[in-house]
């Protein structure tokens, strides 16, 4: 007995060993399947208390469908034109097909893996891979500023929206701790932004790495005329955005104007943002659903439901990108089988 008791210590140790290499081993595959997972089961969740309902896909017509397609276009080249230029300040000079093309891998990506933050990575190395000889923190700084740029464009829109509504919504002391957020967040910004200009950026190691990048993000090494038109066009590809999200609010009914849309949906989008699901599959239908009932609206998660099919059609270009880029990669082994 003790001969067997041994053996099956140590077998049991031996596949905990194994169970934990493999675990290390597929780390990230397993937790991108499990958020899957999660996605999935808050859907199903969603699906069976009735908060969305797929049936609603079969209420788009034709007209609504080129009129978002019409907006989700002119939102890819504002958002490619914003990258252009900022790009442009670190002698990065790109195209407008080239920007449009990485923006939609970007999407891509953020659908597939958690967090809009893959998205990011993923355009920066398509980036990096066309333009080898640019800076590695001119790049990803420039890329950053575009994201920054964006993100306060759709907050501060989202603020004056509520701002507008405050009395109506009855919501006085949550736009003005919003308010205060998001001072909060622009003095933490222009403190941090403030580091490099006492260092010696000259220094090797990661601390040099890291203030040449702290520089690279901060506004003031950009043309004031290149910001102006940046936080411009971060409006306007937002206002498209919510242009959707409002033509599919009308279409099922959601009970909610234009305004009040302009107020909730950059707290929803956000929500969607979060890196819980891919994609932030459930977490924006919920987060919507939430955010219409809160200012006496319905169908959120519905509304949105139909608004992602269009905000993430861009995709598409980006899986065409891709493809485009892999052959370009294995062009030589293609040759090579055509031969054979």
């Amino acid at each position: 007995m003790r001969v067997l008791w041994g053996l099956e210590c140590r077998l049991t140790k031996k596949v905990g060993r194994t169970m934990t290499r493999l675990i290390r081993k597929y780390r990230t595959v397993l937790s991108i399947t499990v958020r899957y997972l999660f996605g999935a089961g808050l859907v199903y969740w969603f699906y069976s208390s009735r908060m969305i309902d797929f049936a609603v896909l079969g209420t788009l017509h034709l007209q609504v469908v080129l009129i978002a397609m019409a907006v989700v276009v002119l939102q890819l080249f504002l958002g490619g034109w914003r990258v252009q230029l900022l790009l442009a300040e670190h002698k990065i000079f790109a195209g407008i097909a080239r920007c449009v093309s990485f923006n939609s891998v970007g999407i891509f990506y953020s659908i597939f893996l958690p967090g809009g933050m893959s998205g990011d990575l993923a355009r920066a190395y398509c980036f990096w891979r066309e333009y080898p000889e640019a800076s590695k923190s001119s790049l990803f700084g420039a890329l950053f500023i575009d994201r920054l740029i964006g993100t306060v464009a759709m907050l501060f829109m989202g603020l004056i929206g509520g701002s507008f509504l405050v009395h109506t919504l009855g919501l006085s002391r949550f736009v003005l701790i919003s308010w205060g957020v998001f001072t909060a967040f622009c003095l933490v910004y222009w403190g941090i932004t403030r580091l490099h200009h006492r260092v010696d950026k000259a220094r090797g190691g990661m601390v040099g790495r890291l203030f040449r990048f702290v520089e690279k993000i901060d506004v003031q090494g950009y043309d004031w005329r290149t910001l102006t038109v940046a936080s411009i066009l971060s409006l306007a590809g937002h206002f498209c955005a919510v242009l959707i999200i409002f033509l599919f609010s009308q279409l099922v009914g959601s009970g909610l104007g234009l305004l009040k849309v302009t107020a909730v949906a950059p707290l929803g989008l956000l929500a969607n943002a979060l890196p819980l699901t891919p994609g932030g599959l459930g977490i924006g239908e919920k987060g919507f659903e939430l955010l219409y009932n809160a200012v006496g609206g319905q169908n959120g998660g519905n509304s949105f439901l139909l608004s992602r099919v269009f905000l993430f059609a861009p995709a598409l270009l980006g899986v065409m990108v891709l493809i485009r880029q892999f052959i370009r990669a294995h062009r030589f082994l293609i040759s090579g089988l055509k031969k054979f």
